[in-house]
């Protein structure tokens, strides 16, 4: 047993501690190597030397020309230091050679025979990282400054290191570019390419500081102007209510109140003179009626939403022409200035060299005659001039980056800020689901419930829905929450039930309701009739259920909270969600809460309950004062057992709602605070994708061991938190008892 923990806590170590060194390391800057080739090695690409980082070195088996040419090499003394290994095998090293967008792949094997002398390791060698199209490695020549001028600009320039021509735009307007380009040396370069830099990202900030308070806010009026048009014109094609409908409203609504003031009227005679089972049947007959009475006159009320004038609508529609005119012209004024921006950012950019082509950086791969600009650097390092000091003042850089930036390059660069606020929130609302509804389940099950068949079915399907494939929950999710509950949230009911049909259902509901509870008064005053009432009462609670949930499907009255835009195809929470996810999510552990919570109710001793009923207590103040405190370090074990495994889940939220990329975060600083019906992004999904779908799966390894190590401690910081409060509880509960 001893051996067996030992065993068990050492692979946890392990494995953890591989995740912690893979993880920890994945930022650390690595030296470059000039890597030159033999005139007679055989090569894939054109050119004789590149810019690589080592990644890793093995042994391969020779062919017969392989051999055959380490043997000449050999003779010729021309065989490089390590081209052979102790087993006689030759070895080759992985490079990481980046530059996708100069037609080559991101990795190269390279044999150490095949080099034409040891690797060099230049100092102005540079590592560049882009916000698109991954890293690129050379050496940084110049910064290049455009200007545009007038057409008929003379093309003859005296300015030093300046050159005119014509340029012909994409609206097919033509004018004369002129470009200056300005050497960097090895003492302004750096200082130079910095500046250059943080005037980029300043004009950065403040093109997002416009698109997120001034567009973004803007466009959204737009869409909420449109939204109450489309409304409106639904509500009008739903009709005019009738002539009669305040007399008819106000008589309903008093024959209502007749119905509830009668309910209280039999109440208190079942304390007094009258037998309380006739009294308390009468008043729930009363209370039923009332009810009824008072739901038609809210249903059918003179004020009904579908009561929109023609005069009405058409005064919304001018209101929303002017508007929306007035939004647009403001909106136009608005990105007049950020055209202003991003040219001025265009105007900068740098030439940046490498040695295979001799070819510099490109804008982007269909415009690889101008420069990479200037915004679209991240980072310049030169690996081979930094000091332990320096590798880690780049490394905490990143490392910050990676933490609290945005996902950039196809998620396979820069951070991931945006998932874990995802995971997190999507944590946080499955912790809020399902320990609620598990504590009630398990409540009922162990306080309320007769032992019998019943509850051992309960307990069976409890138990095998602990062993269904997460996966499944997955479609269920898609299907019933996101395709069947999202869609009548948005829309209402896709089929409604006639008005008359629906109405009858009520007063069905009624009549069943009132013979359930007569039975099961009957069953709990004679105790010869208590088993066949019993069981009769509760079939009739089964089909009180049925009903009501029919009720709410084919309400004809509900039209949906978001119809308008469901009408125009842009479903709100009839689509993927983190709402979705969340509930589905609650489903999956639902079984580990109910388990937990049951184990601790039942560890709680009987005396506790007996000294509480002894002084008084009701069940139900028993429940709350004694049983639940005394339980809840358990029912705070089942928390972490649900936080550990639904925030490790990918294969269900993959259907209901997580994605690659999300535009925003599911929280926000505006009412209602949390977005219940975005898409996001989850740590499990994003190692999925990184591992698995990323353009260059060898080259976002690091990044895969990063996250994992990331949501291994995010997943350690909920359960250390709930592990404390699960100790500060039952230090409480020692301290009472």
């Amino acid at each position: 047993m001893g051996l067996a923990l030992v065993l068990a806590l050492t692979l946890i170590v392990l494995l953890v501690g591989l995740i912690a060194v893979r993880g920890l390391g994945a930022f650390w800057p690595g030296r470059l190597d000039l890597v030159t080739l033999r005139a007679d090695a055989p090569r894939d690409l054109p050119g004789d030397a590149f810019f690589g980082q080592p990644v890793r070195e093995e042994a391969f088996d020779p062919t017969s020309a392989d051999e055959a040419r380490i043997a000449s090499l050999r003779a010729a003394g021309e065989l490089l230091p390590g081209a052979v290994g102790p087993d006689g095998r030759p070895r080759r090293r992985l490079y990481y050679v980046a530059n996708r967008d100069a037609g080559q792949e991101p990795f190269r094997w390279v044999a150490v025979m095949d080099m034409a002398a040891p690797t060099l390791r230049p100092t102005d060698a540079a590592w560049i990282d882009r916000r698109e199209w991954g890293p690129w490695l050379g050496v940084v020549e110049a910064l290049v400054e455009d200007r545009e001028l007038p057409a008929g600009t003379p093309l003859e320039t005296d300015a030093p290191g300046a050159t005119r021509e014509p340029v012909t735009g994409p609206r097919g307007e033509t004018h004369v570019r002129e470009r200056r380009v300005m050497p960097l040396d090895d003492d302004s370069g750096p200082g130079a390419l910095r500046e250059a830099m943080r005037a980029a990202a300043a004009r950065r900030a403040e093109i997002r500081r416009i698109e997120r308070t001034e567009r973004i806010p803007l466009d959204a009026r737009i869409a909420a102007w449109d939204e109450r048009l489309a409304d409106a014109r639904l509500r009008a094609s739903r009709g005019a209510p009738p002539r009669l409908a305040w007399p008819a409203f106000a008589a309903i609504s008093l024959a209502g109140a007749a119905g509830w003031a009668g309910f209280a009227l039999f109440r208190n005679r079942a304390h007094h003179a009258e037998p309380a089972a006739p009294a308390r049947t009468r008043a729930l007959a009363c209370a039923i009626a009332g009810s009824c009475l008072l739901l038609w006159a809210v249903l059918e009320r003179p004020w009904h939403a579908g009561a929109v004038a023609p005069e009405d609508l058409d005064a919304l529609t001018r209101a929303h022409a002017r508007e929306v005119a007035a939004l647009t012209d403001a909106g136009e004024a608005i990105d007049l200035r950020l055209s202003a921006l991003r040219a001025a950012d265009a105007r900068f950019s740098v030439i940046i060299r490498e040695p295979r082509t001799g070819g510099f950086a490109p804008r982007d791969y269909s415009t690889r005659t101008d420069p990479l600009p200037v915004s679209a650097i991240v980072r310049v390092t030169h690996p081979n001039r930094l000091t332990l000091l320096g590798r880690a003042g780049a490394y905490l850089d990143r490392c910050t980056e990676f933490l609290f930036g945005a996902p950039r390059n196809a998620n396979q660069e820069g951070g991931v800020w945006g998932v874990i606020v995802g995971t997190v929130t999507l944590t946080l609302l499955l912790t809020v689901a399902v320990v609620p509804l598990g504590v009630i389940a398990a409540l009922y099950l162990r306080e309320y419930a007769r032992q019998n068949l019943f509850t051992s079915l309960v307990r069976i399907a409890v138990n095998n829905l602990a062993g269904v494939p997460s996966i499944v929950y997955g479609v269920f999710g898609l299907g019933f929450f996101c395709y069947t509950l999202g869609a009548w949230v948005d829309s209402g009911p896709r089929v409604s039930a006639p008005r008359g049909a629906w109405w009858l259902m009520v007063l069905l509901l009624g009549v069943v309701l009132l013979v359930a509870w007569s039975l099961a008064l009957a069953a709990a005053s004679r105790a010869e009739a208590s088993r066949w009432a019993r069981r009769g009462a509760l079939v009739l609670w089964g089909v009180c259920a049925a009903l009501a949930l029919a009720l709410i499907a084919w309400n004809p009255y509900f039209h949906g909270f978001f119809a308008a835009r469901a009408a125009g195809n842009q479903p709100t929470f009839g689509g993927r969600g983190i709402l979705w996810s969340a509930l589905t999510l609650a489903l999956l552990t639902l079984p580990v809460v109910i388990v937990a919570t049951e184990e601790a109710i039942a560890g709680v001793p009987r005396s506790l309950r007996e000294s509480s009923y002894g002084c008084g207590a009701s069940k139900w103040q028993t429940i709350r004062r004694v049983v639940l405190p005394g339980a809840m370090p358990g029912i705070m074990t089942g928390a972490i057992l649900a936080i550990s495994r639904g925030a490790g889940e990918v294969a269900p939220i993959m259907f209901v709602g997580a994605t690659k990329i999300a535009s925003k975060l599911p929280v926000s600083g505006e009412f209602p605070f949390i977005r219940l019906e975005a898409q996001f992004m989850h740590l499990g999904f994003h190692i999925y994708d990184l591992g698995f779908q990323a353009k260059d799966a060898e080259a976002a390894r690091p990044l895969v061991w990063a996250t994992t190590l990331l949501l291994v401690l995010i997943v350690l910081s909920l359960n250390l938190a709930a592990v404390i409060i699960r100790s500060r509880l039952r230090g409480r509960r020692t301290g009472a008892f």
